[in-house]
């Protein structure tokens, strides 16, 4: 595992560091507030403590709460959300064993709450194709060079060293990316349709075409 593999997965944010907090914080809201339904827990958790959550209307944040009847999937919510990264194609396997292994350890009852509903990580996976899902060709924007892709998305910030850094910390997401392309690939800036982000389920991000077929893509924004 490279350096940045560790640093996301180790970073505060990472997955089993959302599992644990939210644990926390439920843990001592079903004692403060025995009479209330998990729901009403979960929502006031995401509006007290979650920053993008905090943005949203009570609308949104019931069409989220809607989706999550145990821990496990209010923390894939949470994850989707506060570290879009963890739940990109290249990790989302490793994202889901990192909160299932910390639920069965920490929370049993909660484990097999979830584990009650899916099988399998491919069950897993579609439940969370609402989040990421395949890009539709149609919703290439524009053509971008290597260099244009890179200027645009630098990212500053102190844990990842004294100078600014491609892509942040999905810099290894970019790099895998770029070390597929081949003559003739081109590179191209998509967003999903609007009805898409009022649903919860927006991406958008940068993809890499071949032959006019996307053959890999790395997200820069979720809701």
């Amino acid at each position: 595992m490279g350096f940045f593999d560790n640093l996301r997965r180790n970073m505060p944010g990472a997955p089993r560091s959302i599992a644990n907090h939210l644990l926390k914080y439920y843990l001592m809201d079903v004692t403060k507030y025995p009479d209330w339904t998990s729901k009403a827990i979960f929502k006031k958790i995401l509006k007290d403590r979650y920053a993008n959550f905090k943005k949203m209307s009570n609308d949104d944040i019931d069409r989220v709460v809607a989706k999550t009847d145990n821990l496990v999937e209010l923390t894939i919510a949470v994850i989707a959300h506060e570290n879009p990264a963890s739940m990109s194609q290249h990790y989302e396997k490793e994202t889901f064993i990192d909160i299932l292994n910390f639920y069965k350890e920490k929370a049993p009852l909660e484990f097999e709450k979830f584990i009650g509903k899916v099988e399998s990580i491919k069950d897993i996976r579609r439940l969370e194709e609402r989040k990421r899902g395949e890009i539709s060709k149609s919703w290439l924007q524009k053509k971008i060079t290597l260099q244009e892709a890179e200027t645009t998305h630098l990212v500053k910030d102190d844990r990842l060293g004294p100078k600014p850094i491609p892509f942040g910390f999905v810099n290894g997401l970019w790099k895998a990316m770029i070390a597929k392309m081949k003559e003739g690939d081109e590179l191209w800036e998509f967003c999903s349709p609007d009805e898409s982000w009022q649903d919860l389920a927006g991406r958008e991000g940068i993809a890499l075409i071949r032959n006019g077929q996307v053959i890999d893509y790395i997200l820069t924004r979720m809701n």
